[in-house]
């Protein structure tokens, strides 16, 4: 049912726009409904933006059921109660920074064997990730 009103309020509130301005044209789109099935739909379409840091507010408030404007109270609020503060981002592992301190730590001359010397001399971890 939501498919079909939503397209012909559009056209004829563009219309009433159109005819009441002349000189304007506007393009308008209603997004939104009370069905929570497909609320998780636009949830799961909006994530991959959330995740490259874009905040698409109007979006975020239909896909939870939410007034813009509430919704932008609430992060306004949010903002101003030193919520964000509290929170710990999430890091992938691709970003994360590699240890620097891996291995077993280093050993002095007069601990390591004859043939760990020779090894160190050569520099045979280093292809391995050792240090010199």
């Amino acid at each position: 049912m939501e498919q079909m009103v939503y397209p012909m309020a559009e056209d004829f509130i563009e219309y009433q726009l159109s005819r009441i301005t002349k000189k304007y044209r506007f393009k308008l789109k209603f997004e939104g409904s009370n069905f929570f099935t497909n609320r998780t739909q636009r949830i799961e379409r909006l994530t991959p933006f959330m995740q490259a840091g874009i905040i698409l507010p109007q979006k975020y408030a239909a896909a939870l059921g939410m007034e813009p404007r509430e919704f932008e109270r609430q992060m306004q609020e949010a903002k101003a109660k030193g919520f964000v503060d509290g929170l710990t981002p999430i890091v992938m592992a691709s970003q994360m920074a590699g240890v620097k301190d891996n291995g077993a730590p280093k050993k002095s001359d007069s601990e390591i064997s004859e043939s760990g010397s020779q090894t160190r001399d050569d520099g045979g971890n280093l292809g391995k990730g050792g240090k010199s």
